[in-house]
């Protein structure tokens, strides 16, 4: 299918910041490991560690790191082999041990001729692109609560309720655009728990107003609440404020600290209240409540504990919870553009060390990039239609005294679409690439069982125009393995369709325009070739020659891009571009077919 040419060219902003200097030279890749086996967070901190003590090993070279096993350096470091180095304690009693072997050299010039619709996608442009995601996260990973290629802060962030609060994400990731490179932003908003000390989330969960309203205890369905709510809690305890001592929260006791009993230091029983009013000389205010079991026979009075900040709440949240982050997320357009340009305070390009040394700098300001507005098409209802042609505004239109073209008999209450009725259709002259020969147009998708059901199976569903007009659709829908993403049983699928097209209208279709919903960029290639080759495969079954023209377009809905709209005429009242706004420049692939 043809790009279409009729347009309203606009410029609209964009959440793309050009890189507008490239590293020239070649970076080196390094493989890392590091012993024992830590979460990426202390990897970090152990590699800073390690860079810190040795600056003369490294040659005042400042290295990026991912976190877990790939290094990238903008010259060569000053040693052949691998180096082997002991880096000091960080947590008592264990010192890290830091090997560090040299992988590859990029050469960027690949990547150069990719940009410029020169080269392929090598295995060098795809390692110069992962180099710069890592350039422009190290810093910024060391700072931050980081998942991915998300880095959250508590500034501005909201209570949910139940000691749980939202905190403001920022998303940063290198494309490759045309003739350029670019570093998309933007906002991703999580739940966290709430650090401080561990009694005030114990009021909270219960809704109490303060920990002074737990006075009368807790009944063993609220203990089991907060229990729920705690288990595998980080927290401190403050028995000794200078000796911060860090623990995993197990369960809480059924009984109250003052009638938890354990072996005292003398082989004695001794209550948990006792026990620390003599080994700390601290009267516990809140003896009636339960203990924090963070080991075997190893309890903590919950007033002596302090939540660890900076811990992501992974559990779903309550209705109250999402009504809450609802309204932390949602914000008009011109909102989030203000809010994605305070993140670069965040993401520090401009006085960022590691970004100077790679030769990189990006700018501070959104990307300006063309656009155009497609012409909105013309509905055809019913003849005897008071207006019985809309053309919708803002992608809405009012139905009032509109007819449907062709009604069906409701025996009981469905769809008129559903009983082989037709509500309107698009006119003729706005859908010249229907109108002209025979097309089918097709959707496909796949629903899967929520990511921890390993049993559970997953549905393909395909739907398609059975008409000229493209207003009468029939489905096609199978069951197969779950978390499959292929439809296996798709050529059955479009031959069913296929067929009911040439039985409704006496026509096989000429064009097949097939859009599939929701593949990530890395099963791309590989669905493509796979469906692709099931639609024709289809297509031969029903007859050996029969070879229709097949578009196959991919929707990605959970992308990071968005568009702003620079003049008031182009926006909907939202503040939303217009709908039928198009970018497909600027920002695009360096080549392939992509808006």
């Amino acid at each position: 299918m043809k790009r279409p040419i009729e347009r309203e060219p606009i410029k609209v902003r964009t959440n793309f910041f050009e890189v507008t200097k490239l590293p020239k030279t070649k970076i080196t890749h390094y493989d890392v490991t590091i012993s024992p086996v830590v979460p990426p967070r202390l990897n970090r901190k152990v590699f800073a560690c390690f860079s810190e003590e040795n600056k003369r090993i490294l040659g005042g070279v400042k290295p990026v790191y991912d976190g877990k096993a790939n290094m990238f350096t903008h010259i060569p470091l000053p040693f052949e082999a691998a180096i082997n180095a002991p880096v000091a304690k960080l947590r008592p009693p264990e010192i890290f041990k830091i090997v560090i072997r040299k992988a590859r050299d990029i050469n960027m010039e690949d990547l150069f001729q990719f940009l410029n619709a020169k080269g392929n996608m090598t295995n060098n442009c795809k390692m110069a692109i992962n180099a710069m995601n890592i350039i422009i996260s190290h810093e910024v990973s060391a700072k931050y609560p980081t998942l991915r290629n998300l880095y959250y802060t508590s500034h501005g962030s909201r209570s949910l309720g139940e000691g749980i609060e939202a905190w403001q994400g920022y998303y940063q990731s290198a494309h490759p655009t045309r003739g350029k490179m670019m570093i998309n932003i933007d906002l991703r908003a999580t739940a966290f728990y709430e650090g401080g000390p561990l009694i005030q989330m114990v009021a909270r969960i219960l809704g109490r107003r303060s920990p002074n309203d737990l006075c009368s205890g807790l009944s063993d369905m609220e203990r089991q609440k907060v229990e729920k709510r705690l288990k595998k809690l980080r927290i401190s305890d403050n028995c000794k404020p200078e000796i911060r001592r860090k623990f995993k929260i197990v369960k809480l006791t059924q009984t109250s600290a003052s009638n938890t009993m354990f072996d005292g230091d003398n082989g004695n029983k001794i209550d948990v209240k006792t026990y620390f009013q003599n080994k700390y000389n601290r009267s516990l205010l809140y003896p009636f409540l339960p203990c924090v079991v963070v080991r075997k026979n190893n309890y903590l009075p919950i007033e002596f504990c302090n939540v660890i900040p900076e811990q992501r709440y992974m559990r779903k949240l309550n209705e109250i919870q999402t009504a809450n982050m609802i309204k932390f997320t949602h914000q008009p357009p011109s909102a989030r553009a203000n809010n994605i340009l305070a993140g670069l305070d965040v993401l520090n390009y401009r006085n960022n060390v590691y970004l100077r040394q790679f030769g990189m700098e990006i700018s501070n300001n959104m990307a300006v990039v063309n656009a155009r507005i497609l012409p909105t098409p013309t509905i055809q209802y019913h003849q005897s239609s008071r207006k019985n042609r809309v053309q919708p505004n803002g992608g809405s239109w009012n139905l009032r005294d509109k007819k449907v073209i062709n009604g069906a008999t409701l025996s009981s209450w469905s769809m008129n679409v559903k009983l082989g009725g037709e509500n309107s259709f698009l006119i003729p002259e706005h859908i010249q690439f229907l109108a002209d020969e025979p097309t089918i147009l097709m959707g496909a998708g796949v629903t899967h069982p929520w990511s921890g059901d390993n049993e559970g199976l997953s549905y393909a569903a395909l739907c398609g125009s059975v008409n000229v007009k493209a207003s009468h659709y029939a489905a096609s829908i199978r069951v197969q393995l779950g978390h499959t993403e292929i439809i296996t049983n798709l050529a059955n699928m479009v031959k069913e369709l296929l067929k009911t097209f040439y039985q409704t209208c006496g026509l096989k279709p000429k064009k097949i325009i097939f859009y599939r919903d929701s593949v990530s960029k890395s099963q791309f290639k590989f669905l493509l070739k796979s469906e692709l080759t099931a639609i024709k495969a289809a297509c031969q079954s029903l007859e050996a020659n029969y070879r229709p023209t097949i578009t196959f377009v991919v929707i990605q809905k959970r992308h990071h891009t968005r568009f702003f709209p620079m003049e008031r005429k182009y926006a909907d009242r939202s503040g939303n571009c217009l709908p039928g706004t198009v970018v497909d420049m600027d920002i695009t692939h360096p080549f392939e077919f992509d808006f």
